[in-house]
């Protein structure tokens, strides 16, 4: 089953590089999301190419971008594996570790209150939302 994606503002890689202290060739380049999974990438996608147990994610990378990811976050090893350089690589010397943080970034949780008014918009639970908007 595949869940909606959150709408998201598009963040910049340089923007990214900056706040983790990465390097990257292409720092005006957006992504509007990030996936270690080709089979959920999105255009636009930064996919996250993970050092597995059997293989690297690194060596499908062409699958992800045909998928429309437009920047792969890798580690030295995946970077070796990536034979296509078209896209922006972003290397980073754990990416497990540091990938709920850059998914928290790129996605910048939406606060609660706003979830919850969108859910309780019946008629009945105005009031309700109102009250956790202002409770929040």
């Amino acid at each position: 089953m595949k869940f909606a994606r959150p709408s998201v503002k598009p963040v910049s890689l340089g923007e990214l590089a900056q706040k983790f202290n990465l390097q990257t060739s292409t720092p005006d380049q957006k992504i509007t999301g990030i996936t270690h999974n080709t089979k959920s990438v999105e255009p636009g996608d930064l996919f996250v190419a993970l050092n597995g147990e059997k293989n690297h994610g690194a060596n499908f990378v062409a699958e992800a971008k045909a998928n429309g990811a437009v920047a792969v976050l890798t580690d030295s090893q995946g970077e070796k594996l990536i034979n296509n350089k078209d896209l922006p690589i972003v290397n980073i010397e754990n990416p497990r570790k540091s990938l709920g943080e850059i998914s928290s970034f790129v996605f910048q949780p939406v606060r609660i209150t706003t979830m919850l008014e969108a859910r309780f918009s019946a008629k009945f639970c105005k009031p309700w939302g109102r009250l956790l908007t202002l409770w929040a």
